[in-house]
């Protein structure tokens, strides 16, 4: 009986459940108000300059995306125009 799955999963379920480490030296210490919107406005100021930048990445991709299909559009009108033509 001692190798059966379910018995193997009852001495587990018996077993002390792991503790998290603790994530630092001062892990208790409270955080005033003033150094909690230091540190937030610092890390969004970082943030706003990272995501202005994709953004404009994203504009430049679409303006690039956009350029294409528009040439791709316009060759496929002159191509029907062109066929068009033909038939009359």
């Amino acid at each position: 009986m001692a190798n059966t799955m379910s018995f193997k999963a009852k001495l587990r379920s018996h077993s002390a459940p792991k503790q998290r480490p603790e994530t630092g030296v001062n892990s208790n210490r409270r955080v005033s108000l003033n150094e909690l919107m230091e540190s937030r406005s610092s890390l969004s100021g970082v943030r706003m300059q990272k995501s202005c930048s994709q953004v404009q990445e994203a504009i430049n991709f679409k303006n690039a995306v956009m350029g294409k299909l528009d040439r791709s559009c316009d060759t496929a009108r002159e191509l029907e125009r062109q066929s068009l033509e033909r038939r009359l």
